[in-house]
């Protein structure tokens, strides 16, 4: 009798095969776009893989591989030409996708773009020294002709929106500036040491780098105003990207007033085919475990889950909704720091 006749050893074989079909369908390996090392996007990323690693006991295990990039439109630029599975991506980036804006005017499947989650607002931090400064507002950056100004990494969401920031308010910065392809830490560590005189960097409420310039006794910064006549020239767009944002007094040092600044939205985005189970997993980890996360990062402190389908320029991802729909307080072994 041939071996496949013998009902042990056939038990055997067919147990030994499903298994190894289970254990492969189980696993599923998504690649994640985020930014540099040394942007917010990154450790939250970090966060996000830590999180699926610790869930292994679970039925369905997801890999998650988190690569650095040079910022979110080369994030964007991964996720629609299929390198990437899920990104990091700000509002204005996604904006310039829906106009066609280069390099996005050669892609053809950008409304294949969901969202699973709003994320953290990213604030404009426009900063002077006080004795260059005459109306505290963004304005006074024209009195900085020929000096050296940070607007972020040239592939950065922060640089794409304080270029965007400026041209809509008529400071051609490209002219007038020297502009510094820096990070937010070299440009803070700059604005001290004097070798540089404006910052307009985007980032989140409370980042330590904007804490260190407005505290430090040598840098006599000053943080700007965006007035509603900039505001109203920035929002005549037929997507709702910018917004309102008041950095309470006393935020920084040096700070004892409220300022009127402005905010974008970050969203964790993926393509409509992405499984919606799945998606399901990952918005549920990331949402139910925010107290590890926001110990990684401060700009997790600034998610508001309840916020977290509001201003949505995208829609929200079957998964994702099914999440936000459902939510309750999580309990029980799902939830592995809360």
């Amino acid at each position: 009798m041939v071996w496949w006749h013998k009902p042990v050893t056939l038990f055997a074989f067919c147990l030994l095969f499903f298994s190894i079909t289970t254990i492969h369908a189980a696993e599923r390996t998504y690649q994640l776009s985020t930014g540099t090392s040394n942007s917010d996007f990154y450790p939250i990323g970090i966060a996000l893989k830590t999180l699926l690693t610790l869930k292994r006991t679970e039925k369905k295990h997801i890999i998650l591989d988190v690569h650095q990039s040079k910022g979110a439109r080369a994030n964007l630029i991964a996720l629609l030409e299929g390198e990437a599975d899920m990104a990091f991506v700000d509002a204005s980036t996604i904006y310039a996708a829906f106009n066609k804006t280069p390099p996005f005017d050669k892609y053809k499947n950008i409304g294949q773009l969901q969202a699973l989650a709003a994320l953290w607002p990213d604030v404009a931090h426009f900063i002077m020294r006080e004795q260059e400064t005459n109306t505290s507002n963004i304005g006074d950056f024209r009195n900085l002709i020929g000096e050296v100004v940070s607007i972020g990494p040239s592939a950065s969401a922060s640089a794409y929106a304080s270029r965007n920031l400026f041209s809509k308010i008529g400071i051609h910065h490209d002219q007038m500036f020297r502009i510094a392809d820096y990070g937010t830490y070299q440009s803070t560590e700059s604005f001290i040491e004097g070798t540089m005189n404006g910052i307009a960097l985007f980032t989140h409420e409370t980042d330590k780098n904007i804490k260190r310039v407005m505290a430090d006794p040598n840098s006599n910064a000053r943080l700007l105003h965006i007035n509603d006549k900039s505001l109203k020239k920035l929002t005549q767009t037929q997507v709702p990207i910018w917004r309102r944002h008041i950095i309470k007094a006393n935020t920084y040092a040096n700070q004892p007033y409220p300022v009127e600044s402005i905010s974008q939205t970050n969203f964790l985005i993926v393509r409509q085919d992405f499984d919606a189970k799945d998606a399901y997993l990952i918005i549920r980890t990331l949402f139910d475990n925010m107290t590890f996360v926001s110990a990684l990062h401060d700009a997790a402190k600034q998610i508001n889950i309840d916020a977290s389908t509001d201003g949505m320029i995208l829609p929200i991802h079957p998964g994702a909704k099914r999440y936000f729909t459902e939510r309750e307080k999580c309990t029980g072994v799902f939830c592995l720091f809360n």
